[in-house]
């Protein structure tokens, strides 16, 4: 009914012409009834003409007496509300469009009537009276339609009801926004009238108007209901701590009570946990009024922000979260998030107040923190959940779920302040902020902290070393980031949160007693990190001058006293997880699969460059097996003690074979290496130097014609490939990669370059097979016949053999070393083989300088 009366008073609208026309044709029906005792109804032409002059001039007379007043008084409301866009409202909602269309019709029709005075074939006489009559009527009409436009013209100098108007007009937008169907036009007047209720707003706070206040407040409720991401809110926030503040300053009780009540009926609105986005904007309203109360340093709004904002806070999140409990044991995720979301504003608010020295806000923060943890379960002294009717209460309801989420939001309510101490003791360390500024935030702080059990903070700061930056809800990083001044063209160094951890965590070990601190055997396995980064830390300031203020020591002499304890209590942490770790690794077994892994991969290095070996087997200048009086050597790595190497052959293990595991290669090096030891050693092979390649083979082509071969080092063969090339005698074969020669000089040499280590600047001919022979054992359970690759575990037989062959050779005695030493393994990588040179007279060396 509401909307089809709308419809009917917007001149815009089809109903708004519906009901002109249907005025008109009443007026005009009843014109034309034959009712005999209206003697008007028989008037001639003459006298009609006269009702229709007499008509005009009252509808023109009355429109503009009519005008003139409402012009006036609208200018009158405009001035009155001058803060807000109101003359179409009022218009709209008098009633006057359709009233002005509908008398201004009537004149020109009273005036196109008298036109047709003498025009009795257009209109004859009884048409034209009856017409006349009905202008009569529909004057009536309009003196009663001008009368309703003056009443409600009269309505609105009350301002509630232009406010009503205005507001849903403005919530009508709003709709329209949500739907994305606002027009260029609308949208701009979306922002403008964010702007104008704003400097309302103000206005009203300067008034005192509680009520008028209300009813705005409300509809920037109902605005962020409907779509908290629209442009008439996205300043609103900070636009609420200001207005906020400024009714605290009015020091008027119905006022103050009045800005808190809605402080709290808005943050109730935003506490969705469906909707992130707002969330935030509810966790930024307390912030903004800490902001505010920074910039006015007024009494009262700490009073408010003291025993209001953050009281409501700890509700919020602790009680708030409490209430889940009764979800009857159905799982808990938006709401779980929700409630730290809210308590994570504590977190920035206690950096707000470290940072400004609010000492007072601080500590109520702390008070807080500390209550909410104990309702949470938690005792005076910050240990775990151990109130055991909540434990109960939690496995009646089969709530596990809510219960480890209790433990985890208790255990925040102490890390927020641990967060800001450790930020703190930074700030002091580096210098950015002063001691004596800074002692009685510290102190507080620190009295708060050690509260807490010394193995438990130990185990805390275990768990976020070893998280490190994916530590949930952890804001040192961004604290570092906002508080840094960035200038252009200037390097900057982003600080580790690891070492802002740390810094703080000395400072509070300075007040603890390390000697009682215990901690469990899998606390120690994962204190690798936090022993490293802590270690770390020491180095860099151990000479720094602000640790006797954070270690609160007398001089520097003990700050190095109370750093040695610390790095005492670091060194038996380590000792205890490497014992751990040992034995943890002494009592898994080997892998097979790694180490047929490992087997793998040393054979595909020892494929790869065993070129000499190839180049013997090629050309069958191989003796495999050979009589046991041919002396044959191990080459390769025969039993090493590859220390701590187990936790390379366990599943699970995040060792790779990389690095110093080139056995594979290294094996043909050594190949290399006798080789040429075994040609070089023999006096009866003769020796000659030349300063290029070139002149080396044809040196060998012309007094050695039945040396077939010619070995080389690779990068001498790279250096010389050109002038072979360009000699136009060397054909050469580089892209047969993978065969043994790798290109001919002048259709006799085979030049074999050498892609592992061998001589630098030496070449040896060869004539092949005649000159060297390669003798070889084999075994079927080597890598191709030829590899011996094993891996063998150190256990209780071998043991004390290995220690006492060890550099330097250890004690089979101590447990300690015995432990140490099985967890290597022993490896045997290696050939058996020799060279031996059959006929030195078909090998030559050659040395190119």
């Amino acid at each position: 009914m509401k909307m089809s009366l709308v419809g009917f008073l917007n001149l815009k609208s089809k109903q708004s012409w519906a009901l002109m026309i249907l005025v008109v044709a009443v007026c005009f029906g009843f014109g034309f009834l034959p009712i005999s005792f209206l003697a008007v109804l028989t008037i001639d032409r003459e006298k009609a003409y006269d009702l229709i002059t007499q008509n005009l001039s009252n509808f023109g007379s009355l429109m503009g007496i009519g005008l003139a007043i409402l012009a006036i008084i609208f200018t009158i409301i405009q001035i009155s509300y001058k803060r807000l866009t109101i003359i179409q409202i009022v218009i709209e909602n008098t009633y006057f469009i359709p009233l002005f269309y509908y008398g201004a019709i009537n004149i020109g029709l009273s005036s196109f009537l008298l036109l047709l005075r003498h025009s009795e074939d257009i209109l004859a006489t009884f048409s034209y009276a009856r017409i006349a009559v009905v202008e009569t009527y529909l004057f009536f009409a309009f003196v009663i339609g001008m009368c309703v436009v003056f009443y409600r013209t009269l309505q609105f100098i009350n301002f509630e009801n232009i406010l009503r108007l205005y507001l849903n007009q403005n919530m009508f937008l709003l709709r329209k926004e949500k739907k994305s169907s606002l027009s260029p036009s609308e949208r701009e007047r979306l922002e403008e009238n964010y702007l104008e209720l704003t400097v309302e707003v103000e206005h009203q706070l300067s008034e005192r108007k509680i009520r008028t206040l209300y009813t705005m407040m409300e509809h920037f409720r109902s605005a962020i209901t409907l779509n908290h991401n629209s442009i008439f809110l996205s300043e609103y926030a900070n636009a609420f701590s200001q207005w906020f503040t400024l009714g605290i300053l009015t020091r008027e009780k119905r006022m103050v009570r009045a800005m808190y009540e809605e402080w709290y009926k808005l943050y109730n609105t935003c506490l969705d946990p469906n909707d992130r986005n707002k969330l935030w904007f509810a966790n930024q309203l307390p912030i903004n009024v800490f902001a505010q109360y920074l910039s006015t340093k007024d009494h009262n709004v700490r009073l408010i922000l003291q025993d209001g904002v953050l009281i409501r806070i700890k509700e919020y999140a602790v009680f708030g979260f409490f209430s889940l409990s009764k979800n009857g044991g159905s799982p808990i995720t938006k709401e779980i998030i929700l409630y730290y979301d809210v308590a994570e504003t504590f977190q920035e608010l206690l950096h707000q107040f470290v940072r400004e020295n609010e000492f007072d806000l601080l500590n109520q923060t702390l008070i807080d923190l500390k209550s909410g943890k104990q309702f949470l379960g938690a005792d005076d002294d910050y240990d775990e959940m151990e109130d055991p009717n909540l434990e109960l209460i939690a496995k009646e309801k089969q709530e596990l779920d809510w219960l480890a989420h209790a433990h985890l939001l208790a255990n925040y309510f102490y890390e927020m302040p641990f967060y800001s101490f450790c930020y703190l003791c930074y700030s002091i360390a580096e210098g950015q902020v002063p001691w004596s500024e800074k002692k009685p935030i510290f102190e507080s702080l620190l009295i708060h902290l050690i509260r807490k059990q010394p193995s438990k903070i130990v185990l805390m700061a275990i768990k976020m070393f070893e998280q490190s930056d994916s530590y949930p809800r952890m804001p040192i990083h961004d604290w570092v980031r906002s508080d840094q001044l960035v200038q252009d063209g200037k390097a900057y160094f982003m600080e580790n949160s690891e070492v802002i951890l740390a810094i703080g965590l000395l400072a509070l070990f300075s007040s603890l007693i390390l000697e009682d601190i215990n901690l469990s055997q899998a606390d120690i396995e994962a204190a690798e990190s936090f022993v490293r980064n802590i270690k770390t830390t020491i180095t860099r300031y151990e000479n720094n001058d602000h640790l006797v203020y954070l270690l609160r020591v007398a001089d520097t002499t003990e700050v190095g006293v109370k750093l040695e304890f610390v790095n005492q209590f670091l060194d038996n942490i380590k000792a205890g997880a490497d014992h751990y770790r040992e034995i943890d690794l002494i009592q898994t077994p080997l892998s097979q699969d790694r180490i047929t892994a490992f087997r793998e991969m040393i054979y595909q290095q020892w494929e790869e460059g065993r070129d000499i070996s190839r180049l013997f087997e090629s050309t069958g200048a191989t003796v495999l097996n050979p009589d046991k009086e041919d002396k044959l050597y191990y080459v390769g790595m025969h039993r090493i003690n590859l220390k701590g190497g187990r936790s390379y052959f366990i599943e699970n293990q995040r060792q790779h074979f990389v690095g110093d595991f080139s056995f594979g290669h290294r094996t043909n090096d050594q190949v290399i290496e006798l080789f040429w030891r075994a040609v070089k050693q023999n006096a009866e092979i003769q020796k000659s130097q030349f300063h290029t390649m070139i002149l080396g083979l044809d040196f060998i082509i012309e007094n050695f014609p039945f040396i077939t071969h010619v070995v080389c080092p690779w990068l001498l063969y790279q250096q010389h490939l050109r002038s072979l090339t360009e000699s136009g005698h060397f054909a050469s074969k580089d892209d047969q990669i993978g065969k043994v020669t790798s290109g001919v000089f002048k259709d006799r040499l085979e030049l074999i370059p050498l892609r592992r280590r061998a001589n630098p600047n030496e070449i040896i001919g060869l004539k092949l097979p005649g000159s060297v022979v390669l003798q070889q054992r084999t075994s079927d359970a080597w890598m191709d016949g030829k590899l011996q690759v094993d891996v063998i575990e150190i256990n209780d037989t071998n043991v004390d053999q290995t220690l006492l062959k060890s550099t330097p050779p250890g004690d089979p005695n101590d447990p300690k070393q015995v432990q140490k030493a099985k967890t290597g393994v022993i490896l045997e990588i290696d050939e058996t083989m020799n060279f031996k040179v059959l006929d030195p007279t078909n090998v030559v060396i050659i040395t190119i300088n």
